[in-house]
């Protein structure tokens, strides 16, 4: 089944999941909308999804949190964050990710994303 067609892709408290289908992400040229929410047992880790999306230019809202999975820790959280500044997602309206690390402030590269609307950063205690 081929699946490069999807504008939206909502992935939220899928407790058994582990993976997606090989090219999901990076065949998928219309993808406007990503969340992954809450999936513990997904293995790809979120830098290698941002990754995937690199040749992604639709992309306008990407939701990212942890869950129990070890593949989403204070250091993938950081990789997460790199990747989308570093994949130069200039698309995105909205970015909203969740973690276990504090900053005392923003990343720089932040400003680099200038369509940026809306940005959600929360810290779970």
């Amino acid at each position: 089944m081929k699946l490069t067609t999807l504008t939206s892709l909502e992935i939220k408290d899928i407790k058994g999941l582990e993976c997606l289908p090989d090219g999901l992400f990076s065949n998928n040229h219309n993808l406007r909308v990503l969340w992954i929410v809450e999936v513990p047992k997904f293995k790809l880790s979120s830098k290698d999804i941002i990754g995937s999306l690199s040749t992604n230019n639709s992309l306008q809202e990407l939701y990212m949190s942890p869950s129990s999975s070890p593949s989403w820790n204070n250091v993938s959280f950081n990789e997460a964050v790199d990747a989308v500044l570093l994949q130069s997602h200039f698309s995105l309206r909205e970015l909203s990710l969740t973690g276990k690390e504090h900053w005392d402030s923003l990343p720089d590269q932040l400003q680099h994303l200038t369509s940026l609307e809306f940005y959600i950063y929360t810290i779970l205690g």
